[in-house]
């Protein structure tokens, strides 16, 4: 349910970012054969699914390393533009309100708890790629305790960090107006455009490490 949860988050992203890019509002050009073609879903969902699929196979944990720093690269490119626009380094509002103000609600500092748990499945996403633990502890060079501590420690915390951030500073943006994808929220500008492309080749890159467990249980 998560890997396909990926695909579909990869080809709104894609489409939404395309949309902005190729559209003209000129009937002649939008109704191309190509454009068509790259403005819809299924491409990217089975584009994507190609793509991912020979990294997906790789033997080792760690031959994916290099893909996994891109992707967090991708990742510190987006807490940093969704940083910049709560802290009014670029407008949160720019050229879609008559108000500059009216696109924000109000914050609310708690929430209610029918409201939480409505969210909770939200959180499980937080979670997918824990069961990588396991090969995890079977590649570390000189296993200890130790060691494991100070990498789980290292990476449940680098998250917290990176969620707080977003789910914060999001919030503090666009207040109780903020969507479940909050870039749905921000200007259709040439940097959430980029945003989106990054969030897609982010997730296809995680992909096969949330393929991984997977593959090793059909395959032993």
């Amino acid at each position: 349910g998560v890997a396909t949860g990926y695909l579909i988050t990869i080809s709104d992203s894609m489409v939404d970012a395309l949309d902005h890019v190729l559209l003209t509002g000129d009937p002649e050009n939008d109704e191309q054969f190509i454009i068509t073609l790259l403005i819809s879903r299924h491409f990217w969902v089975v584009g994507a699914l190609v793509l991912v699929l020979p990294f997906s196979f790789y033997r080792t944990l760690d031959e994916l390393k290099k893909a996994s720093a891109l992707a967090l690269i991708f990742v510190f490119m987006l807490a940093g533009m969704i940083v910049a626009y709560a802290n009014g380094i670029a407008d949160p509002c720019m050229g879609n309100y008559e108000n500059a103000e009216s696109c924000k609600g109000e914050v609310e500092p708690f929430t209610n708890a029918s409201s939480t748990i409505s969210r909770v499945p939200i959180f499980v996403f937080a979670f997918t790629c824990h069961q990588n633990i396991f090969p995890i502890v079977n590649e570390i060079s000189s296993l200890s305790q130790s060691r494991l501590n100070i990498v789980i420690s290292c990476s449940i915390g680098l998250a917290l960090v990176i969620f707080s951030v977003v789910a914060l500073e999001g919030y503090r943006t666009y207040g109780s107006s903020v969507r479940g994808d909050i870039l749905l929220n921000y200007p259709e500008n040439n940097q959430v455009t980029f945003l989106r492309i990054c969030i897609a080749f982010m997730l296809t890159l995680h992909y096969p490490l949330q393929l991984d467990p997977s593959r090793r249980c059909i395959t032993s």
